[in-house]
């Protein structure tokens, strides 16, 4: 539980970005030039996908493709070796893997997000990881310069058969920057009916789903708060699903006194515990 004196607006980003916002358990595997986004098969996971707060439900088995971003060179291994796990694996899982329940296709972006930190031992005796890990991120953040306009931004499950669409979704700033986000979401949505366990599950099955069979995880340790959110998005966007029900208390209060109540805690269970493995094609 973390207390909360007062709420801060964001940081007015310098441009225009697209986020790209992955919460909870939702592991990338870079490949090809291009990044995949996992949403894995974890009983009692929600699966969601969509603008903030609006987020649609992700059936099993879809397979889309982000368009309307373009593609930038920040790769995983310029920052994951650094601080969080990055697997060493043979190829990327397909979407009829027993473990995936659906997969996103993304570019490149120009800047990845590590956030909601905390230490993470793991033993390696396969020498599976790219370097030695120290922290698992429970929300990762993808920055994205847009091809055209947000209305150009969709997942595209087939030709002329979009999943979701940004429309013309945006915040703009006094400055004229403007500001979309899509949220990926894999995670659960009560903390009270979290099972004794539930982490070490996602670790294993995570690890399973890449291949890299032979790490042991640890509990996540100390977490490194606060986290400051990228420009333009505020602090409530960046938190795990299972925290929604009391942040949005705070956005009610907002919203109908013009105030916020500096007592109260923004609580859950599922910061940094429910983490992914990231891994790469090597």
């Amino acid at each position: 539980m973390i207390e909360h004196p007062q709420v801060k607006f964001p940081n007015t980003p310098p441009d225009t970005r697209f986020y790209v916002v992955l919460s909870g358990l939702v592991p990338l595997v870079e490949f090809d030039g291009k990044l995949r986004a996992y949403m894995l098969f974890v009983k009692g996971h929600a699966h969601l996908a969509g603008q903030w707060l609006c987020e649609q439900d992700v059936p099993l088995g879809l397979s889309v493709t982000l368009r309307g971003v373009k593609a930038g060179n920040r790769h995983l291994y310029d920052r994951d070796a650094d601080g969080t796990p990055l697997a060493k694996i043979k190829a990327a899982p397909e979407i009829d893997h027993p473990d995936v329940h659906a997969c996103f296709d993304l570019p490149l972006p120009r800047e990845i997000y590590y956030l909601n930190l905390g230490e993470i031992e793991i033993k390696d005796p396969d020498k599976e990881l790219v370097a030695p890990p120290k922290f698992l991120s429970g929300t990762r953040v993808l920055e994205y310069e847009l091809e055209k306009d947000f209305r150009d931004v969709f997942l595209d499950r087939s030709e002329n058969d979009a999943f979701w669409n940004n429309l013309d979704r945006r915040t703009t700033f006094k400055n004229d920057a403007e500001v979309g986000s899509l949220h990926l979401i894999d995670g659960i949505k009560d903390p009270n009916l979290t099972p004794v366990g539930h982490n070490q599950q996602e670790y294993l099955l995570n690890s399973r789903a890449f291949g890299a069979t032979g790490l042991s995880f640890g509990e996540v340790g100390k977490e490194i708060a606060p986290t400051q959110s990228p420009d333009g998005l505020s602090e409530f966007e960046i938190l795990p699903l299972d925290w929604r029900p009391a942040s949005t208390d705070y956005l009610a209060d907002f919203l109908r006194t013009g105030g916020l109540e500096v007592t109260k805690t923004v609580g859950g269970l599922c910061r940094p515990c429910c983490a992914p493995l990231s891994g790469i094609v090597r």
